[in-house]
């Protein structure tokens, strides 16, 4: 027998197995997608019972590096274009946020800022992993700071990774991670070690809205040169409860 014909002979007994895995894989792309749309879904239904008319009131507690906490009462409500509006309650203190950029970190899950059909990137065996665009951009005041925010957002959305978790049992949002692989320069005095944001989602209540239930942030590297870059926080959200409020316009 030939070599040609031993070839020819193996790669006929292979094309069967690479057809299966083939198909395989298809399935297994067509259950994640459909459970993606579920979970899409619940986001969307869940939060339409959120009326311009009811607020929900919760605690942010803010945990520092050192391990103190500061927890500060709000309220959220949608305007009626549904544009998330949150205020502070009571005598609460503020936190002052990070600057510099602008986080997705909007306490409600947005259906609109998620794509309609994700790549899937990676399966366990209990849940999906789906690769979406990067939810982080600059937020740098041009008029004080000599910056182009256009160039480092470029700069940013291909630094960075951003990674939907969605479980297969339940068919929800588990998790959005966004970092990135490697040191990365977003400007030019401006140096990234470490890029790692994670927020982790679940409901306020049994058939209630989806929302963060925490999200943590760290960020490492070096200004001009000589300056070092060392920030991390976590934040989480809890006690929440529907309450009514005057709708906003």
């Amino acid at each position: 027998m030939t070599l040609y014909k031993i070839l020819l002979i193996l790669s006929l007994a292979v094309m069967p197995i690479m057809a299966a895995e083939n198909k395989n894989e298809s399935i297994a792309t067509t259950a994640a997608q459909l459970a993606y749309q579920q979970a899409l879904l619940k986001v969307e239904s869940d939060r339409a019972l959120l009326l311009a008319s009811k607020s929900i009131s919760f605690v942010e507690v803010h945990e520092e590096p050192t391990g103190e906490s500061k927890s500060t009462a709000k309220l959220l409500s949608l305007t009626s274009s549904g544009e998330e509006h949150i205020t502070l309650l009571d005598n609460s203190t503020q936190h002052e946020a990070q600057t510099g950029l602008n986080w997705e970190s909007s306490l409600l899950i947005n259906s609109a800022r998620f794509p309609d059909n994700p790549a899937l990137i990676n399966e366990t065996e209990t849940t999906w992993i789906f690769h979406i665009p990067t939810m982080v951009s600059a937020d740098i005041d041009d008029t004080v700071e000599q910056v182009d925010n256009k160039k480092v957002n470029a700069r940013l959305m291909s630094a960075l990774t951003s990674e939907l978790t969605v479980s297969k049992q339940s068919l929800r949002f588990v998790s959005l991670k966004t970092y990135s692989k490697q040191a990365f320069k977003p400007e030019s005095l401006v140096k990234i070690s470490k890029f790692h944001v994670k927020i982790d989602y679940g409901q306020t209540w049994p058939d209630g809205p989806w929302v963060a239930k925490s999200i943590s942030r760290v960020v490492k590297g070096s200004y001009a040169f000589f300056m070092t870059v060392d920030e991390s926080s976590n934040t989480k959200f809890l006690d929440f409860r529907m309450v009514k409020q005057p709708s906003l316009p």
